[in-house]
C-alpha cells in the first residue's frame, strides 16, 4: 500500500483544511524549519493510531490546533492504495480526548482498524515511519534490541512468533507419541 492522500484539519499547526496528494513516483515534503513538515508525519501517525511516542505530545488533546478560529477537534484522513484496491482511514479527536476511527467511512475501534490495516501490510506499531532522532536512538541501542527492531520493521518477528508456537505444539505431539509408544511396548511385552 502506498500513501496517496492526506487531509488534515484542526491538527497541530493545520487549523484550516489542508490536502496533500502523493502521486505515483517519489514524493517529498520540503520547507524551512517550523513550517509543519513534521506535523504532516504526526498527522499520518495520528490517523493510523500509532503510539504516542510518534506524535510528540503526551495527550491527544494537545494535538488539536490552538490558534485562531476556535477549533474543537483534530481530523485527519489518509488514503492508501496499491493500484487494485484502496482504503481510507480517518480519525477525529475532540478536546475531551475522545477519538473516533473510521475505515472506509465505517466506525471502527483501534484494534479492528489495526487488524484491517495489517491485511494490507501496514504495521500496528509505527516502526514503518522513521521519526526525528530515531536513527540516533537506533544506533545507540544494544545489538539485541537493534535486531528486535529490525525484525519488527521487516515483519520477521511475526514469523518468529508463529515458529515458536509451532515448535511448542510439535513438542506436545512428540511427547504424546512417546507416551503412546511406551504404552504400546508395555502391552506387547
Amino acid at each position: 500500500m502506498k500513501l496517496r492522500r492526506v487531509e488534515i484539519q484542526g491538527f497541530k499547526s493545520f487549523g484550516r483544511k489542508t490536502l496533500l496528494e502523493f502521486p505515483e513516483g517519489v514524493s517529498c515534503i520540503i520547507g524551512p524549519n517550523g513550517t509543519g513538515k513534521s506535523n504532516v508525519i504526526d498527522a499520518i501517525c495520528f490517523a493510523l493510531g500509532y503510539p504516542s511516542r510518534n506524535l510528540r505530545a503526551s495527550r491527544a488533546q494537545e494535538l488539536i490546533h490552538s490558534g485562531v478560529g476556535g477549533v474543537n477537534e483534530a481530523k485527519v484522513s489518509i488514503m492508501l492504495s496499491d493500484g487494485d484496491s484502496s482504503i481510507e482511514v480517518k480519525r477525529r479527536c475532540d478536546r475531551a480526548g475522545r477519538s473516533v476511527y473510521k475505515i472506509n467511512s465505517i466506525v471502527s475501534n483501534l484494534d479492528n482498524m489495526h487488524e484491517t490495516l495489517g491485511k494490507y501490510g501496514v504495521p500496528r506499531d509505527g516502526f514503518n515511519i522513521v521519526m526525528q532522532n530515531d536513527i540516533t536512538k537506533f544506533i545507540e541501542v544494544k545489538p539485541l534490541e537493534r535486531r528486535r527492531i529490525l525484525d519488527e520493521i521487516s515483519g520477521i518477528s511475526s514469523y518468529e512468533d508463529k515458529k515458536k508456537k509451532s515448535l511448542d505444539e510439535l513438542a506436545v505431539v512428540e511427547r504424546r507419541i512417546s507416551d503412546t509408544n511406551l504404552i504400546l511396548s508395555e502391552k506387547k511385552g
